[in-house]
């Protein structure tokens, strides 16, 4: 069926003259410079290369051999549209050794204990457990994907051609293509698959198995973990997991759960059926001009490269050589008759305008798919050469834990500093935060969702670019309150962590004993875990409650000691009393101490050095009217310094040098100094 992308190849062929070799254009270009240019170089030129590409592998009948670096949109429409095979036969031995490499670093990584998300460890918000058993595991965490829903029917009675069946239950295409992407990635030897693995599943390909994968249930959190796991149910032989047999059958077959690879495989499709979509635009508007008896002059070299966009230059250049030879469209510039209107209809005559996105959108998405087929997409990453394990991510979260202590590791409430019982500090500013994203998601709404057609139907479809302009603004200010507020948090909770340092500093050296070494090793780490679970309590009954789970390390360690203390318990409980108090007269002194010259700069990285602006805020005390410069100021008006600054443009400058930091990190670094706003 794609084989029709052929007479589109014929008719763009037609339309341009392909050069092979251009000189470097002049640093003031003529309009034949830059329409010549635009032509060749921009979109057509590469659909060209895609295409012959394709049509070379369907006519050499020649198999995609990956490399882990060279995998195009034309490879992927070979395999899914036309069964085209691939392999690793021809892998250089580098390439192996690295894949090998990875799996034995993984391993070796295992048996020395090593933390490893997904490995050893949970998915997710369950990734707090940990096992020695990985393989187990393994097992669990797949079966905990299998879980979308599919026919519970006979499996014979699935044809592959049911397309009710296909559209509604299962995705109908990218699941080969999906078992193309991901050896691709996996050949980079960061993802520690095993090269057995990867030939197996290229198995699929060659004896046209496809994997029978649902198509709901996947919101493509660091990869399509559901999907992919059908595809790793089917790799392992699991008896409930069904693949699209040659007979066009779902059976069951008697065989890995992170990455891109579906949402790109299914985009990669798409994206070539967009391409001949996008050159059938122009045919069609072309065809439009004639059944209109329109002009061409619209089209006009000069018209399209006084805008200087590249995408309309070829538009209205394609456009233009459709029309060549017709005997219905204009080619002069001929003034109207009495009656007839000077300008002939929106719709044709700024149609290289409304095709331009459109093109340099594909170009861009081409760019970007060719880059994520090749790009490694797993969770964790193996850096065999460094030896290190690398814990990232494909998706973005909404950062929601920074005023929940729940999730904030050791931070207060609120970002309280004071005692969290009658200190609500950042909590408005929460709300607010809310109230500003609503809105901001309001807004992101597209105007030109809501066009009408204006001046006799004359303009019917219309930009409405000025009023979309406008509420940029709108959108800007918005960003501008959240980023506000947000550094405002940021500078409180760095205060709150440098103030906590200082009283970890202070605490450690009373309790350490070089006698008893082992044990404050045990009772530190219990410490430090109470101390970071109780943030949400006030200091009066906070400490006490740290102090007690320390209790029954004590308590083993007596056990075992061969001359254990007579009254062991109330050495016990008056030890236990004395330690929480000691806890709270650290901690209230620290914390007395860090208000009295809060300056959290001596542990931030450069670029909190140039942000820190403030100190720790705090609500004024009621009835201090003073208007002097040191006053303690609401938190909204903290907000409003920094609002005021990003809007007047003097938080351009501390930006700007945190960015040219980052060309002298190497150096000394940016420099500390705290704006007075």
């Amino acid at each position: 069926m794609e084989i029709i992308s052929a007479a589109f190849l014929k008719l763009i062929h037609s339309s341009q003259r392909i050069r092979g070799v251009h000189p470097r254009p002049r640093c003031t270009p003529s309009l034949t410079d830059v329409v010549e240019l635009a032509i060749v170089s921009f979109y057509s030129q590469p659909v060209f290369d895609y295409s012959n590409k394709l049509i070379s592998v369907l006519e050499k009948r020649r198999a995609i051999e990956l490399q882990g670096d060279a995998l195009i949109i034309s490879d992927v429409v070979a395999v899914s549209q036309y069964k085209t095979k691939a392999n690793i036969d021809h892998l250089p031995p580098e390439i192996v050794a690295k894949i090998d490499g990875s799996v034995q670093f993984l391993r070796q990584s295992l048996e020395e204990g090593t933390s490893i998300y997904g490995v050893n460890t949970g998915f997710g918000g369950r990734a707090d457990t940990s096992t020695t058993a990985a393989g187990t595991l393994q097992v669990a965490l797949l079966q905990m994907q299998l879980s979308a829903v599919l026919p519970v029917s006979g499996a014979d009675n699935i044809a592959k051609d049911n397309k009710e069946f296909q559209y509604q239950m299962s995705i109908p295409d990218g699941v080969d293509t999906a078992t193309l992407s991901m050896p691709e990635s996996w050949v980079q030897g960061h993802s520690a698959v095993c090269l057995d693995i990867i030939k197996d599943i290229l198995k699929f390909l060659e004896h046209d198995l496809v994997p029978l994968v649902p198509l709901r249930g996947s919101i493509s959190a660091s990869g399509d973990l559901c999907p992919l796991s059908y595809i790793a149910g089917a790799l392992e032989g699991n008896p409930d997991v069904r693949v699209w047999w040659r007979d066009g059958s779902a059976r069951k077959n008697p065989g890995l759960l992170n990455g891109t690879g579906f949402p790109v495989a299914v985009a990669a499709i798409a994206h070539h059926k967009a391409e001949t979509l996008a050159t059938l635009a122009q045919i069609l508007t072309a065809m439009g001009v004639e059944a209109l008896l329109g002009t061409a002059e619209s089209f006009d070299p000069f018209i399209a490269a006084v805008r200087l966009h590249s995408g309309q230059i070829e538009v209205a250049h394609n456009i233009r050589a459709f029309l060549k030879g017709s005997k219905l469209a204009r080619f002069h510039h001929a003034s109207s008759t009495s009656g007839h209107l000077r300008q002939y209809q929106y719709a044709l005559r700024t149609s290289s305008q409304w095709l331009r996105p459109g093109l340099e959108d594909m170009a861009l998405s081409r760019c970007q798919l060719e880059i994520e087929l090749n790009s490694t997409t797993d969770n964790p990453l193996v850096d065999v050469e460094h030896e290190q394990i690398h814990h990232g991510g494909n998706f973005q979260a909404s950062s929601l834990e920074l005023l929940d202590s729940r999730l904030a590791y050791n931070l207060p409430p609120s970002l309280a500093v004071d005692e969290p019982s009658l200190s609500y500090s950042m909590k408005g500013v929460d709300i607010n935060m809310a109230s500003y994203m609503s809105e901001l998601a309001y807004i992101a709404n597209l105007v030109s969702n809501h066009v009408h057609s204006a001046e006799m139907s004359n303009q019917s479809l219309n930009s409405l670019a000025l009023i979309s302009a406008r509420y940029t603004h709108t959108a800007v200010d918005l960003v501008s309150l959240m980023s506000s507020a947000y550094l405002c948090c940021l500078c409180q909770a760095l205060d709150l962590r440098a103030m906590n340092r200082g009283f970890i500093a202070r605490l450690k050296p009373e309790l350490e004993d070089a006698q008893l070494a082992e044990l404050h090793i045990s009772i530190w780490k219990s410490l430090q875990d109470s101390l970071a679970a109780s943030t949400s309590k006030d200091s009066s009954e906070r400490f006490f409650g740290v102090a007690q789970p320390v209790q029954h390390i004590v308590i083993s360690y007596l056990a075992t000691s061969t001359t254990p203390p007579p009254k062991c318990l109330n050495i016990i409980t008056t030890w236990t009393a004395t330690l929480a108090e000691t806890l709270k007269t650290i901690f209230n002194a620290n914390r007395t101490s860090y208000l009295t010259n809060p300056d959290a700069t001596p542990y931030l990285g450069n670029a909190s050095k140039c942000m820190h602006l403030f100190g720790i805020v705090d609500h004024p005390n009621f009835g201090s009217g003073s208007v002097e410069d040191n006053i303690k100021r609401n938190t909204g008006s903290r907000i409003s310094c920094i609002y005021r600054a990003i809007r007047d443009g003097s938080i351009v400058e501390p930006v700007l040098g945190c960015l040219k930091g980052v060309g002298e990190v190497d150096r000394n670094g940016a420099g500390g100094a705290r704006a007075k706003l």
